[in-house]
């Protein structure tokens, strides 16, 4: 199947405000972009409120929604620069420029600025950096045209000031990259535990972590591991640069440093991005994963970017052939009975599996598809 593009639109901008929407690739996962405009510091944006009119247009569980703010003097909506993480430009409609243009001057009443705001949030994400060690064959990160970029952790300080002032109860030290790349990190995170937040995390763990930065890991609650699959040959040619037995070792080693300093133990998750290569090995995944102690599983759907030279690119599951495609709807079902009788979560984007069912039925293919 070819790659879906990333589509959206802003629809509305007002009092700064800015509020519309994007689906990455055809993926159900919320979209991260970055929002930049002259005057203003760049903002970080997630793509995952729900609007009926999305769900109706047959946009995945229409959760592709987003709002945010920028402050800076003389915004012009067509000045904004609003992207995927792959480069692809989310645009106003000509509705949006058009209603904007004649009303900007109209200032905000007190009021309705009070309804817009907040005082708490109870839940941050927080991308540190859009760097990552890893390039993976699937990912935005090993496109030609992405560029990678660590935030400005100089007001490090007032910024947990103001989260804790907000009330924040977990922040997910994470985005599209790699947080444990960032020089130090686990000093940040040791100040972050410090002040009381809920820590989670999803991390790719490829990399052997120092004494150090185990003690920080420890103090996270929830880390989430990027896992396709248990097979580490092909791990490595999917994932590149990375080491099974590293991820083992970083998982035990956390869990060693929080019985020694004493600390609850964290959860660990894997997360696997489903595709031909890993789609038939699934449940036997399932079963490596719970014997090394992981207690969820989050599979991700596949959103296929150009291909890169000298790479045998995964692709959709539901390329496989007919017989493969059928052993493939068994395996989530077998999977899906593996993690109720282990008593462990199993999370599958529900894109996958509406896909799943799509394909089956376009090929007339009775199967029963896991619900």
């Amino acid at each position: 199947m070819g790659a879906q593009p990333s589509i959206g639109c802003i629809d509305d901008v007002r009092h700064g405000w800015v509020q519309g929407w994007a689906r990455e690739g055809g993926r159900d996962g919320p979209a991260r972009l970055l929002a930049r405009h002259p005057g203003a510091a760049p903002v970080e944006v997630l793509a995952d409120g729900y609007r009926p009119d999305l769900a109706a247009a047959g946009l995945g569980e229409g959760r592709h929604a987003f709002r945010f703010r920028l402050d800076t003097p003389g915004f012009d909506p067509a000045r904004l620069e609003l992207r995927f993480a792959d480069g692809t430009p989310v645009r106003p409609s000509a509705a949006c420029l058009a209603a904007w243009q004649e009303s900007h001057a109209a200032p905000a009443p007190a009021d309705l600025e009070a309804l817009l705001e907040s005082p708490v949030t109870r839940v941050l994400h927080w991308e540190m950096t859009r760097q990552c060690n890893l390039r993976c064959t699937y990912c935005a990160v090993s496109q030609p045209n992405y560029r990678g970029e660590d935030m400005d952790l100089g007001d490090f300080d007032a910024l947990v000031a103001t989260l804790r002032a907000r009330r924040v109860q977990t922040l997910v030290v994470n985005g599209h990259g790699e947080t444990t790349g960032i020089p130090g990190w686990h000093h940040r995170i040791l100040a972050l535990a410090a002040a009381g937040f809920r820590l989670a995390i999803i991390s790719n763990f490829a990399r052997l972590l120092r004494e150090e930065e185990l003690d920080a890991m420890a103090r996270i609650a929830s880390i989430q591991v990027s896992v396709d699959t248990h097979r580490p040959e092909v791990l490595r040619a999917v994932r590149r640069r990375v080491d099974l037995g590293n991820i083992l070792l970083n998982m035990n080693g956390v869990r060693a440093r929080a019985e020694a300093l004493g600390l609850p133990q964290p959860v660990f998750a894997w997360s696997c991005v489903m595709s031909d290569k890993v789609a038939l090995d699934f449940a036997d995944y399932l079963r490596f994963g719970i014997a090394a102690g992981v207690r969820a599983f989050d599979v991700c759907n596949l959103s296929r970017y150009p291909d890169l030279p000298g790479v045998e690119m995964p692709e959709h599951a539901t390329t496989l052939p007919d017989a493969e495609l059928l052993r493939f709807a068994d395996v989530l079902r077998e999977g899906r009975a593996l993690a109720a009788r282990k008593g462990v979560t199993l999370t599958i984007q529900a894109g996958l599996l509406d896909t799943l069912r799509l394909e089956l039925a376009r090929r007339g293919l009775p199967a029963e598809v896991a619900a």
